[in-house]
This record gives structure tokens, sequence and C-alpha cells, in this order.
């Protein structure tokens, strides 16, 4: 089952059952908070807020070994998925017997105190959190999403493992999130791995609004000031474009902070040695999974693992940490590093630090552009709160960068200690990581975070009523935004004839592949260059590794060989690549069929996004019969 629309089940259904399992993840983290951590969620109110984000992360840990080792079939994810779906049904069950009378007086309190005059902010939290709960049930639409967020999960649905297709080099980018994709896949949920970005993102809210401070009595007058954080996180304009996508960065990033949390507020502090082993056992999950979603949150994995083993050995905990460490690290991270290094032929530390291992050609510029790459023209730093454009206001962390000046310390070393974390990740993201905003989340979190803590904030009580104007202002602005995405999005998810629409009109190549699953053979094999293989409707071999080659000094022999092995029929070309200067042409020209028995099919299409202002292009489209039998003796002398 090739494509997108093949492994889904039709709306509203998709839907129901992505919410679903989400409602099992929450099972799960919830009963390891209850029964092993041991933690009053009534006393600690942020820590419930988390149940779902800790159900994923010993989800991956379960999942994720599957595909690395080829058993992570569609029949053995499935398996896993509906195990999932009774669990939600119990646990649906017994919170409805047990929280129905309170949750009646909860709403009947809620009702009663609230003034509008003075709980706006409370009002556009709810309106934020209502429009990215519908944004979140969406059809999948982004352009990362419907590359290898959802391409490879689709590969690993049919082959049972992942990094099965070296060839295609974004591929190569994939973790532990793709699995969680193919999970969902796996019983027709599309809607899983944006549901799960949403609750990570109201995971992070409540570690602010629920937040603590040593003097209780404070909390409330400064209420007002932990919903302006709140608001905050919520208007960051990227949120938008991640909480719709299948891409996993707020979920990473909903782990790393947790476990920081973990570490540094006040309930955390001082505990006995069995409750304090048992947290930092729950850390160090939260970490390794975070740094197997995506590379880069081995960084910040890395520095905040380090922070808290130096805090067990401080407690006098270091033998019982270090082989926690190393027992959590077993499970997680060497599978990952067996598997990489037999693929890529690589040593398992180049399989741990190179996002890239292994001496495939062309993947040293393939990690420089990625390592080069940006979301905005505008200089860094400066990009993190400008846009270069219209086109690119969904790339920016917004105003609330700044507020980092109002984090004041005060001789709390617990502050001073998430002050300097935050900063060391920056430092090294900087240094090492891409200039786009997104990858700044973590230390622009934390500093919200840090704000949060603080029992009093002079500063802000001078400048209370400039700030308020422009947290304002930057809400309504991605209020609107938001609930744009939600009237063009979000009624994909209800039925089927509106989720055409949808993708038709929003989603980049679904037209396109539409068209080539109604003219192309049931057992054609398509070789492609288009970015959303996700969509492709048959088995297909990707060309993203021609553009970082260079035509007569890079040996591309293993890529020509794959093509080969998996006995390409027909290759799909676009736009620029149909002409006599387009590598794709040049290099397979005498591999296409011309004569009068071999098809040429062409269509003209309009070039979608979901952003309004990056749309209207006009595409050209070719599918031409391809000679694979041939190779690799038709390759262009240039390429040889």
């Amino acid at each position: 089952m090739f494509g997108l629309d093949a492994n889904i089940i039709q709306p509203p259904f998709s839907a129901l059952v992505s919410i679903l399992l989400v409602i099992a993840c929450d099972f799960i983290g919830s009963v390891f908070i209850w029964k092993f951590l041991k933690i009053d969620t009534i006393e600690i109110r942020w820590i419930r807020w988390q149940g779902p984000i800790i159900g994923v992360a010993f989800l991956s840990v379960f999942i994720f070994p599957m595909a690395l080792f080829g058993f992570a079939h569609r029949n053995e994810l499935r398996l896993v998925a509906l195990f999932m779906l009774i669990l939600s049904f119990i646990h649906i069950f017994f919170s409805f017997k047990s929280n129905y009378p309170s949750f009646l007086v909860l709403i009947s309190k809620a009702k009663a105190n609230f003034a509008l005059r003075n709980n706006y902010f409370e009002l556009i939290i709810l309106i934020f959190i209502v429009g990215y709960a519908l944004l979140s049930l969406g059809p999948v639409t982004s352009a990362d999403s419907l590359d290898y967020h959802i391409g490879v999960p689709i590969e690993i649905l049919n082959s049972g493992a992942i990094y099965n297709t070296p060839e295609w080099f974004h591929s190569r980018l994939s973790g532990s999130g793709e699995v969680l994709n193919a999970l969902g896949l796996s019983v027709g949920a599309e809607q899983f791995g944006s549901l799960l970005q949403f609750i990570a993102l109201i995971g992070i809210i409540g570690l602010i609004l629920d937040s603590e401070r040593k003097d209780k009595k404070k909390f409330t007058r400064d209420r007002e000031l932990t919903n302006i954080l709140a608001t905050l996180i919520l208007s960051t304009p990227v949120i938008i474009f991640l909480v719709s996508s299948s891409k996993f960065q707020l979920l990473p990033v909903s782990m790393t902070s947790l476990a920081l949390c973990l570490i540094v507020f006040p309930s955390r502090r001082n505990l006995s040695s069995s409750e304090t082993i048992k947290g930092f056992f729950l850390v160090c999950i939260l970490v390794m999974v975070a740094s197997q979603t995506k590379l880069n949150y081995l960084l910040s994995g890395g520095v905040v693992g380090l922070i808290a083993l130096t805090i067990m050995y401080r407690k006098k905990l270091i033998w019982q940490s270090t082989v926690i460490g190393l027992f959590v690290a077993l499970i997680i991270i060497a599978p990952v590093l067996i598997i990489k290094s037999q693929l890529y032929e690589s040593g398992y530390i180049e399989a741990l630090f190179s996002p890239f291992p292994g001496n495939f050609p062309g993947l040293d510029l393939f990690e420089r552009v990625i390592r080069n790459g940006q979301d905005s023209n505008v200089i860094f730093p400066f990009s993190l709160i400008l846009p270069s454009g219209i086109g690119s206001i969904t790339t920016i962390l917004g105003v609330g960068v700044l507020f980092i000046a109002f984090i004041r310390p005060n001789h709390d070393n617990w502050i001073i200690l998430l002050l300097i974390t935050l900063m060391l990740v920056f430092a090294l993201t900087v240094g090492l990581g891409p200039r786009s905003s997104r990858s700044y989340l973590e230390p622009y979190f934390w500093s919200l975070i840090a704000i949060s803590l603080q029992n009093e904030n002079i500063l802000f009580e001078k400048l209370r009523k400039f700030i308020k104007p422009i947290v304002l202002m930057q809400s309504i602005s991605v209020i609107l935004l938001c609930w744009y995405g939600v009237a063009t999005l979000s009624p994909g998810g209800i039925s089927t004839l509106w989720r055409d629409n949808v993708m038709n009109n929003s989603a980049n190549g679904y037209a396109i592949m539409k068209w080539a699953d109604e003219v192309l053979p049931s057992n054609a094999v398509l070789l492609t260059a288009h970015r959303s293989m996700a969509l492709v409707p048959r088995k297909s071999v990707s060309l993203d590794w021609l553009f970082y080659v260079e035509p007569g000094k890079t040996d591309i022999s293993r890529y020509i060989e794959r093509i080969k092995k998996n006995n390409v029929t027909h290759i799909l070309l676009s736009g620029s690549q149909i002409n006599q200067n387009a590598p794709q042409y040049i290099a397979f020209s005498n591999c296409l069929g011309f004569q009068s028995s071999d098809a040429i099919l062409e269509k003209e299409f309009v070039y979608v996004t979901r952003n309004p202002f990056n749309t209207g292009s006009i595409n050209n489209i070719k599918i031409f019969e391809f000679h694979s039998e041939k190779l690799p003796n038709c390759l262009s002398d240039k390429f040889k």
C-alpha cells in the first residue's frame, strides 16, 4: 500500500482514532505518574499535564527498536495500536466515572468567577487552545510532513524497517517520531502525529500555568504574568506551522522541557533517595527519547542529562544514577548505534554524533545545506523576531524572545542553573545547528519558564502597561492566522469530499499524484525527484541524491544500483527538470522511452501550498517510461 490516501481511513474516523491513540498515551503516562512516581497530581498540578508526553516517551522506547530491527510491519504495529485503543476506552470509562462530578463543580465555579475584564488573557489562551486543537485535526498538508515525516512511515509499514532507503537523503533525518507516525497509519489515523504536536504544546503550557514558586502566597498576584507567559508561547507564530504538521519538534521540546523541570521545580528539589532515583530514571527516558526523535535534541538532551547526573552526584547517588543511565542508554541508544553503523558502514561514534554517518557520495554537500538552512533573509538573531516577508511570518518566534530580559535570579541558584542551561543550549545550537527559528524553541521556552518560577518581578511591574498591548497585538495577529488555518484546513478532517478539496488546494503534489495514480499501471515503480514522497501512489525510488553529486566526479554507482534493483519502470519529471540542462534529464535521457510504443504522459498543474502567499505558479509534469534494465549503460557519459 503506497501513498498517504491508501494508508488512512476516511474522515472523520481517522481523527477519532487519532484522538483515542492520544488518550491511550495519557493512560500510560498517568499510570506511571500515579503508580511509579507516586505524585499527587492534585497538589502538584503541572505533572498531570505531562501524562501524554510521558506515555509517548515509553511508547517510543518499545516501538522504535521494532523498526530498527525490521519488526515494524503493518500488522505488527497494528496489534500495538489496537491494544492502545483498548487502553483508551478503559481510560475514558474510569476517568468519566471518577471525575465527572468534580468536573461539573469545576465548570460551575469557573463560570461564576470568570470576568472578561479581568481575565481576557485567559480567554485568549482558551481561543488559542481550541484553535490549535482543531488545526491539528486537519489532514496532513505541510511540505515537510509530505516528504519524509509521512513518506518514511509508509516505507516502514511496507518493509518493516526504518533507514531502508539510502538514496533518499531526507529519509536519513528520520527518527523515533516517524515510527510513531507509522503506528498511527497502521490503523489509518492520519492526524496522530499532529495531535501529538498539540498535546506537547499543552504540556509546555501546563509547566507555565501551574508553575511553582517557593512563595505560594504571591501566586494569585502574579497570575496575570503567568497568563501572559502562556499567551506568549501560544502566540509564537512558528507554532502554527508546527502544531498542524507531523514534523516532530514540539514533542521532543516538551520532553526536554519536562526533564529540566523535573530537576529545577521546587517540589522536585528535596526528595528522598528513592524518589530522586525514580525522577532521574524518567529524566533519562525523556532526554534519550528526545535525542532519537531528531539529532539536534541530542545537544539539549545531553546538557539536561549531564545536569541531572551532576545533581545525583551531589546527592551521593552517583552509582545508582550511573547504572540507570547505562541501562536506559542500552535500551534506547545502543540499538540505533548498532543498526546505523551496520547500514551505513560507519563507526559507533559517528553513528551517534553525525546526522549522516557513512561515506555515501553527496552526503557532505547535503549536510552543509541542512546545517546552513534558514527560513529568513533577515540577519540572525533578528530573524528570530522579524520575518523577511508576509509569506514567512509563521517561521519566527516573535516578541517573546525579548522577555529574556525579565529573568532576575535574585540569588536563586535553581533559576541561575536554568538560565545557564538555556544559554548553553542556545550557544551550542548557534555553533552546530541551523539558523531556523524553530531550532531555538527550547531556550526560548525555558526562559519563560524561568520567569514563571520567580517570586516577584519588579521590572514586569514597572513595564506592565507597555507589555500587555504588545502581547495582545501579537496574539490577535496569530489568532487570525490560526483560525484562517482552521477554516481552510480543518474541514478536511470531517468528510472525504472536504478532505479531497483541502488536499487539492493546500497539499503540494496531491493533484499530481492523483493523476499519476490514474495513468500508471498498478505494477509501476516510479523514479521521482518530487518532494512529496508520501503521496506517491506506487512503489517509488527517490532522486534526492542527484541534487548533491557532481557529474563525472562523484561515484553514483550505489544509487544507480538501487534504481536497477527496484526495477524502475517510469520516471516523473516536473517543471525545470524537463529540459536538456537539468541533471535529471541529462543523467537518464538515454534510459527514457521515446518510441511510439512508449507512453509520454503530460499535464499542467497549479503549484499549491498551505501558505496562500506562496501559491499560483504553473507546473508542467511529464511521466516517461524508464528502462532500468539498460542501466548503467544508458547512463549519460557526464555521470559515468
